[in-house]
């Protein structure tokens, strides 16, 4: 098992995630005083990863399903994941950055009507 840290806060509580084989992750909480909790992927979802942690102790990542398309959501203080907002016809989303007032700038995706895969911005 491989496990990182992948971002922390001010108030010391960091994310991370740990690896096992060569693609199973899960995503990992450690409150300031070394505690360590799993946060999961949405339901009927595979796998998840964290990426950042926000002062209030929100944290970013992505929930992966059993095709390996990733959805980018946000786990409450006390662990609760949620789905950040898709379009319809979005299957796939990415983010690039968030800052400490959870505005989430990023990428969403689908197929088009010609079955080509089509990428826009999203805020």
């Amino acid at each position: 098992m491989v496990v990182w840290a992948q971002s922390v806060n001010d108030s010391g509580v960091i994310v991370g995630n740990a690896r096992t084989g060569t693609s199973s992750r899960t995503a990992l909480r450690w409150a300031p005083g070394g505690r360590v909790s799993t946060l999961p992927p949405l339901p009927g979802d595979l796998r998840a990863s964290t990426e950042v942690v926000i002062s209030n102790g929100t944290v970013f990542g992505y929930s992966h399903d059993n095709s390996d398309r990733r959805r980018a959501v946000r786990w409450s203080p006390s662990g609760t994941v949620a789905l950040l907002q898709l379009k319809p016809g979005d299957i796939s989303s990415s983010f690039t950055s968030v800052s400490d007032g959870r505005v989430v700038v990023g990428r969403a995706g689908g197929t088009d009507s010609q079955g080509g895969w089509v990428t826009r911005s999203v805020r």
